[in-house]
């Protein structure tokens, strides 16, 4: 069957498939010592033969070694369509993250304007050298009353954006939606990489058991090695405690840029 374009649904079945081939448990060492270009012309047979003409043609013994071949070659296949799958979905959920920055950001512009305002004549007051110091604020108050000032901070603290200026906070909104596929990916997908891609492969296994565990916290003791610097503000959430939820994208982001940088591959 044809494979649709990358998303949840798509890599599901692309997961599935691998898991229904590995599970007739073929040895590779018979179909390694078949030459490349005699196992492609097996599975080109299996392709364009149909299923009433494959049974009639061949005999049993034979047609099974063929269709055994052709699912040697597109377990192959299905595990670098999984990769690719797996590729589209993270540069999607980090195009329509980076999207809803820009959108948000023009949905505040009026507001941030608003305060850009207040706090210019704050400024000018602050900044004015003909004002005595113990002046200043009856001097703020006349033009800002305190309740004014009071409710302009408050709404700051929901206006403002980290000083790095990322979409990491608009990538934690989908959780649920990465949930809808990293699971089942990395319980299927077996990886191997450099001795530098170690902390990643160790983030991976981790997740991986706590998955297979049902653990929902991310323990104290779990690695940050991986975690970059502009990530670290939000995987820690103060006290020592990791924001799964910041964590799990984390370890999606690096897997996925490991992966595109060949540091990280499927065995």
């Amino acid at each position: 069957d044809p494979v649709g374009q990358a998303s949840p649904v798509t890599l599901e079945d692309i997961l599935a498939r691998i898991e229904f081939i590995r599970a007739l448990r073929f040895p590779e060492a018979p179909f390694e010592k078949l030459h490349p270009a005699m196992r492609r012309r097996l599975r080109e047979t299996v392709e364009v033969y149909p299923v009433d003409g494959l049974w009639a043609d061949f005999p049993a013994e034979r047609r099974q070694a063929i269709v055994a071949c052709y699912l040697h070659e597109r377990l192959r296949a299905m595990v670098d369509l999984a990769v690719e799958a797996f590729d589209g979905i993270v540069l999607g959920m980090e195009r329509r993250s980076e999207s809803d920055l820009d959108r948000n950001e023009r949905d505040r512009c009026p507001a941030i304007n608003e305060k850009l305002h207040l706090f210019r004549t704050m400024g000018r007051i602050l900044v004015d050298s003909a004002i005595p110091d113990p002046d200043i604020r009856p001097a703020v108050f006349s033009k800002i009353s305190r309740e004014d000032l009071l409710r302009a901070l408050e709404e700051i603290e929901k206006l403002i954006r980290p000083t790095d200026y990322n979409h990491f906070d608009y990538l934690k909104t989908r959780y649920t939606f990465l949930r809808s596929f990293f699971p089942r990916f990395l319980r299927v997908m077996e990886f191997d990489g450099l001795p530098s891609a170690r902390p990643i492969l160790d983030a991976v296994a981790a997740l991986r058991y706590w998955n297979a565990e049902g653990v929902r916290r991310v323990p104290p003791s779990a690695s940050l090695d991986f975690v970059p610097e502009k990530w670290r503000p939000y995987v820690l959430c103060g006290e020592g405690k990791i924001d799964r939820h910041y964590y799990e994208p984390c370890v999606m982001s690096e897997l996925h840029r490991s992966l595109q940088a060949a540091e990280i591959w499927v065995v």
